[in-house]
């Protein structure tokens, strides 16, 4: 699989393609590390040969955006080996904590997600150094209970999975539209540059991406709404808007469809 190092001043992204017999293309899954901090753990694939990178960067504390497979995977690898504190959104650390039956087909592209302890994620977390600030941003959406990170000085919004592209043909069975909509309206308030997003990587002119995100979703919206009024229900307006063959769907049962989106927005 091997990690693939790219640097933009002081933030570190490390990114992989974890991918299965079912999935082959895969998915490429990043973490970010900023003096000391790091930002997502990357998938339990990964976790072996992120422990060179974690040390080599001084990981003193972690941060997980969202209780995902792709994100938290390496943190029972840092609390065996690193012993620093992991943060993660208050509503997930009972979860975190608890042995979980994941699907197949997400165990063979991310591997076994292991249970590990997480502390209540605080409103703001400071890096080691003094340099940096975070403050965490409640950003529901992608998931029920994610945290998106904003350093006010340096404008930087790290985004956990709330952009990934300015459009969206498919989305988990977790997410949920109308709260995506209303968390990038109140992102898109804040003053930053750059989006550093865990699969898209480094993002420029991120608040005009993050905006043309939201702009496709809100029409979108008025499309489905339209078409819902014609007396059309969501299978047929899924089949109207996204008339498309998606294998990823029937190899996760549907966890991951268009339908998905259609249902929720």
């Amino acid at each position: 699989m091997g990690l693939e190092i790219t640097q933009r001043g002081d933030v570190t992204l490390a990114t992989s393609i974890c991918s299965s017999d079912g999935f082959p293309e895969g998915i490429s899954v990043g973490m970010y590390l900023v003096d000391g901090l790091l930002i997502d753990a990357g998938a339990t694939r990964m976790a072996d040969e992120s422990g060179d990178f974690w040390r080599a960067g001084n990981v003193n504390q972690v941060v997980i955006t969202h209780q995902h497979d792709d994100h938290a995977g390496g943190c029972r690898w840092i609390q065996d080996n690193l012993h620093v504190p992991i943060y993660l959104h208050p509503a997930s650390v009972e979860e975190a904590g608890s042995v979980v039956v994941h699907p197949k087909y997400g165990n063979d592209i991310w591997g076994v997600l292991q249970p590990y302890t997480a502390l209540p994620m605080p409103p703001t977390i400071t890096t080691a150094s003094g340099k940096y600030t975070f403050e965490a941003i409640d950003s529901p959406g992608h998931h029920p209970y994610h945290i998106a990170l904003y350093e006010r000085k340096q404008k930087w919004l790290f985004s956990g999975d709330l952009y990934l592209g300015t459009k969206m043909f498919f989305c988990y069975k977790d997410e949920n539209i109308k709260q995506l909509i209303s968390t990038l309206e109140k992102l898109l308030m804040l003053d930053f540059d750059t989006v550093f997003c865990a699969h898209a990587g480094f993002v420029e002119n991120g608040k005009i991406r993050l905006q043309k995100k939201l702009d496709y979703l809100k029409n979108l919206q008025i499309q489905v709404n339209e078409l819902r009024a014609q007396g059309l229900n969501d299978r047929d307006i899924t089949a109207e808007l996204f008339p498309f063959d998606f294998p990823f769907g029937e190899v996760s049962g549907g966890d991951w469809s268009p339908f998905n989106i259609i249902r929720t927005i």
